[in-house]
Order: structure tokens, then C-alpha cells, then sequence
């Protein structure tokens, strides 16, 4: 069946072209568990340990889909009507297939690898892994086979996984701008011409598969035609299943959807009414069992940042009084989407923070950068001596060298962080460096009433050549 009808010929165009794109490039494989995968294949005799080598293929995203394009074949000999979903396809395969598939003479699965991944690349595996381990978990509350569950978990995130690997500023620009009530897949959709989920039912009809095998797996195509009642409650039932994973995985990942806390709210409520109130301890449980196999294979993607997403938020749903203080703030709904994102992160990890230099470095990193500041300093006052005392500094500051400046009225000399101590307001600077670049100076006082001491950022004129409200902010 023809999934782009409705397409006008310019968007049918570009969806042509994306597929054989992403067909191109795909999306990187874990090449050390893959060499470990094709190791255990040379030492196995008839079929024995298969069950061992596709639970290593179901792990990784790349590898899955990887095979079920080589073994679409099977499929189209078995007509419109096979069921055989991609886990049952690895299964029926044999470890004869599979040791041809995975042959080190067929070239590389990938020419991209996990080692260049940004933050928000290597956070759709992390979605992937959640949204797949949830769906397999629920799948027997729901009526449904749990590889049937498991695959198309797997096959609902394939778009987006392709998107983000294969066209990263288009989906960094889609994620860096949600709202709370914006979806990802409309965004992209907008932004593109076309869903994330026809990018994938497409291309697995360039490997032979229907649409109609995707929509059994719960990738509905929302141009196609009504099928049969039968077949579409089943596909309704398993999007039905895999919304409740995606939301769990979403609700891991606040500093990307705005949408985390009422993902989770929808998650754990889901999850607790279909297998008891164990139900988020049971999936971390399952999810750990999963993560064995990375931690031994994969330990660059726990080397960008994310080993923190794979522990399952207990008390997410718990109100502090962090949450309250967030909401009084009047400063947040002013700034950029990611920049109060950002900032609110910050100020959620703080409760589990003891360490004053932790939250400082974590403040440095995280928020500055997205806030796009390229450097500055933290001052704090030393009331005997009358010093802003540089207690932090970080990134690239051109316009000053990290040292104690007098506030005092008489000494200061205008010097714009004793500016800043002396003012409630923000006080905002251009000057030129020495490479005749202008530059913006924003220093301002923190402590309210009892003033402990001042912020110091620059950014510079390649950034922009004014000052944002949410930079003074």
C-alpha cells in the first residue's frame, strides 16, 4: 500500500530522499558488542545459544533493524498476512542466517559511531532501551505476545532515532524548542514534511515490508486507508501499550520535553494500574538485567553523561520544596524553553547535592553554555577588606583576568563587577577585546538583601550583537 499518497509531490520528494539517506548512514552499532556477538556465532554449532544472540540483537537498536532488513525476504514470501514479528524473524532465522548477516566481509552496519554522539543522540537510545523494557513488562496486562510488544516499542522509536543521528540540526532545533504541550513527532513532522513514523514505515517498505506489516506492529501510517477492524484494534492496542513506555522514557529526560512531569504522572499511573504498585520497581529491575550488557559493551554512552537516566526516578512524582520555588520564580517562563529547562534541572538536582563546588561546576557546565554565555566568574565579598574575592571562574573570559576587585565606594574605580555588588539590577557592558571583538559584560549581585557577592559572563558578538532578556535574566 502506498503510504504517501497524500503527500504533495515536493514532500514526497524529500521523504524519497531522507530514506535513502538514513538508508545510507543509519545509526551507529556497539561495535564491541557486536565483535562479541560475532564471536559467539564462530564457536556455536547447529542453533544452540540462539536464544543468547538475539537477546544481544534485541539490546541494540542498530543491530535489530539491521537483521530484520536482511531477513524482510522471509516475510515477503509469507505474503500480506504474516504475523512473524522482527524478535520472532531472529528466532526462526538460525544461527546460520545470523553468522551471515553479521559477516565482518559485508562491510560496516554504520559509518557513524557512538564515540561522536551529542547528549541528545545518545538520549534517544536511552528512550529506546526504557520505552522497549516498559512495553515488554506490559505486555501480558495487555492481551499481547511480549516480542510482538518488544518490537514495536522498538519500531515506534526508529524514526526519531534515524532523524537524530542522520539529521542532527534539524532535530536538535525540534527539541531545543518544545513547549510543554508541544509532541515531538508534530514538531518534526512540521519541520520536515513528513512524521517520524512514515520515515520508518517507508523505509521498511524499501526493504519489501507493507505498510500494513508496520501497522501491525503498532506504526500506524496516518495516511493510509481503514483496514481491517480486527487489524486495526490490534495496532491501536499496541501504540496503546508503547504510549505508556514512551512516557516513562520521556519523563527521564526533563532537560529535552517540558511534558516530563505530567509523562510520568500518565506513566506511573498506567503502569500501576495494570501490574501493581512494584510496577516502576519490577521494569527498573528489568531494565538493570538489559543494562548488564552495556555496561560491559558500551561504556562510551555512559561517558556522555547519561549513566544518571538509566536509574528510574522513585519519588519523581513527590512535590518539594525546590518545585515550589521554581514556580514563584517569575524569571523562568521569560528565558528560552532550554535555558529554563536547563536552570530548572539545576535546581532539582540541588536536593541530592551536599557539595557546594558540585552545584557550582554543575551551574558552569550545564546552564551557562545553553544560556550561551562563553565564559565568566563568580565573586563572592569579603566585608573586611571590602574585596569581591574571584572564588570560580570558567570557560574563555577576554575582558578580565580572575582577580579581587575593591567595592568600595571610594576605590572601585567603576569597575563593572563592583558595579554590579552595589546595584539590585544587572548592569550590562559592551567592550571591545584585544582581537577587536565586541563583547557583552553581564555582571549582577546575588543574596537579595544580605548581598553575598556577583555573577561575571561574557558572550560574545559572534553570538549575538545584543543582549537577550534572558541573559540578563
Amino acid at each position: 500500500m502506498d503510504s504517501s499518497r497524500h503527500l504533495d509531490p515536493r514532500q514526497e520528494k524529500r521523504l524519497l530522499r531522507a530514506v535513502s539517506h538514513v538508508s545510507d548512514y543509519w545509526f551507529p552499532v556497539n561495535e564491541r558488542l557486536l565483535s562479541e556477538i560475532r564471536s559467539e556465532l564462530d564457536g556455536i554449532d547447529g542453533d544452540e545459544g540462539l536464544a543468547s544472540i538475539v537477546q544481544k540483537i534485541q539490546a541494540d537498536q542498530s543491530l535489530f533493524f539491521h537483521c530484520l532488513k536482511e531477513l524482510s525476504s522471509l516475510v515477503s514470501k509469507e505474503g500480506e498476512g504474516s504475523s512473524r514479528d522482527p524478535v520472532m524473524l531472529l528466532h526462526d532465522a538460525g544461527i546460520e542466517e545470523l553468522r551471515r548477516i553479521l559477516d565482518p566481509e559485508n562491510g560496516k552496519i554504520s559509518v557513524l559511531s557512538y564515540d561522536s554522539g551529542s547528549t541528545e543522540q545518545l538520549a534517544r537510545f536511552h528512550e529506546t532501551l526504557v520505552s522497549a523494557t516498559t512495553a515488554q513488562t506490559l505486555a501480558e496486562s495487555y492481551g499481547v505476545d511480549e516480542s510482538a510488544a518488544y518490537s514495536s516499542a522498538m519500531l515506534r522509536q526508529l524514526g526519531l532515532t534515524l532523524i537524530a543521528w542522520n539529521y542532527p540540526g534539524v532535530y536538535h532545533s525540534v527539541v531545543s524548542d518544545l513547549q510543554s504541550d508541544d509532541s515531538i513527532d508534530a514538531r518534526m513532522s512540521a519541520k520536515l514534511g513528513f512524521s517520524p513514523h512514515l520515515l520508518a514505515i517507508r523505509l521498511l517498505e524499501s526493504w519489501g515490508l507493507s505498510s500494513d506489516y508496520s501497522h501491525r506492529l503498532g506504526l500506524i501510517d496516518e495516511l493510509a486507508a481503514p483496514r481491517d477492524p480486527i487489524a486495526i484494534a490490534m495496532a491501536d492496542t499496541l501504540a496503546e501499550l508503547c504510549r505508556v513506555g514512551e512516557c516513562l522514557a520521556r519523563a527521564h529526560h526533563p532537560e529535552i520535553y517540558p511534558s516530563a512531569r505530567s509523562d510520568w504522572e500518565f506513566a506511573q499511573r498506567e503502569v500501576t494500574s495494570r501490574i501493581g504498585e512494584d510496577g516502576i520497581r519490577i521494569i527498573k529491575e528489568k531494565l538493570d538485567d538489559v543494562l548488564e550488557v552495556y555496561n560491559d559493551f558500551m561504556p562510551e554512552v555512559f561517558d556522555h553523561g547519561l549513566d544518571g537516566l538509566y536509574e528510574l526516578t522513585e519519588n519523581y512524582d513527590s512535590y518539594s520544596p525546590i518545585d515550589r520555588d521554581l514556580e514563584r520564580n517569575p524569571f523562568l517562563s521569560c528565558c528560552k524553553p532550554e535555558v529554563s529547562r536547563s536552570i530548572r534541572t539545576l535546581y532539582r538536582s540541588l536536593e541530592n547535592i551536599t557539595d557546594a563546588a558540585v552545584s557550582v561546576r554543575a551551574f558552569a557546565d550545564n546552564v551557562i553554555p545553553t544560556a550561551r554565555f562563553s565564559g565568566g566568574a563568580i565573586y563572592t565579598a569579603d566585608p573586611s577588606i571590602m574585596m569581591l574575592i574571584p572564588q570560580f571562574s570558567f570557560g574563555d573570559m577576554q575582558l578580565r583576568l580572575a582577580h579581587g576587585v575593591d567595592y568600595s565606594l571610594v576605590l572601585s574605580n567603576a569597575d563593572l563587577v563592583a558595579l554590579a555588588y552595589q546595584n539590585a539590577e544587572p548592569v550590562v557592558e559592551f567592550q571591545m577585546s584585544q582581537d577587536s571583538q565586541v563583547i557583552t559584560a553581564i555582571a549582577g549581585m546575588f543574596g537579595g538583601t544580605q548581598r553575598v557577592g556577583v555573577l561575571y559572563l561574557e558572550i560574545p558578538e559572534m553570538v549575538s550583537d545584543f543582549v537577550r532578556d534572558e541573559q540578563v535574566l
